[in-house]
């Protein structure tokens, strides 16, 4: 349990039996007159957003959250599948939890899987992944292209780029940033 006046951004609360995460807060103090703090919280669940404001002294409860380091095994009848890397045990999430940034995902990449009382809410992927080209479809611009990549996700890339390169991609924006040369250089020594 905690005050009002100590919520913090990040934290997740039980309200009237529903988790939420506390998106922003700040305290207003209205110059003569009692403090109130504002606090625009998310739904873990249905990603429903709400604003309150709060007494500082009222006491709210405090969500621990478990996270579960995981490798995706894959996608299965409208969900994606996880094997804990610590208890071995299967967790399926649906894929609208898992977000759209799973379409960079290969398999037996490790991700971690939030959960609040055994439902996963969510599923925290790597920034930043290298996946091969396997096909190059050429645009009419002649600078860019779109390159499919090895699972199946498509993103713009330079007319550079070929068949069989690997790049990296930004999974939050699905941004091409560059050719990895490794191999490259490394053929050249």
């Amino acid at each position: 349990m905690i005050h009002a006046n100590d919520i913090e951004k990040g934290m997740y609360l039980r309200i009237n039996g529903k988790v939420y995460e506390v998106l922003e807060e700040e305290m207003i103090t209205p110059g003569n007159e009692v403090s109130f703090i504002d606090v625009k919280l998310k739904n873990i669940f249905n990603r429903g957003v709400l604003t309150r404001t709060l007494n500082p002294l009222e006491v709210l409860e405090e969500v621990y959250i478990d996270t579960i380091e995981a490798a995706y095994l894959g996608e299965d009848d409208g969900f994606r599948c996880f094997r804990s890397i610590q208890s071995g045990n299967e967790i399926r999430v649906k894929n609208s939890v898992a977000g759209s940034g799973m379409r960079f995902v290969r398999t037996g990449t490790i991700v971690i899987v939030r959960t609040c009382d055994g439902r996963a809410f969510g599923v925290d992927i790597p920034d930043f992944l290298e996946l091969a080209v396997t096909e190059i479809r050429k645009a009419k611009d002649e600078q860019y292209c779109t390159a499919v990549l090895e699972t199946g996700a498509r993103t713009a890339a330079p007319s550079f780029i070929k068949e069989g390169d690997r790049i990296v991609v930004d999974t939050r924006t699905g941004a091409f940033l560059y050719r990895n040369d490794k191999e490259n250089i490394d053929k050249k020594r």
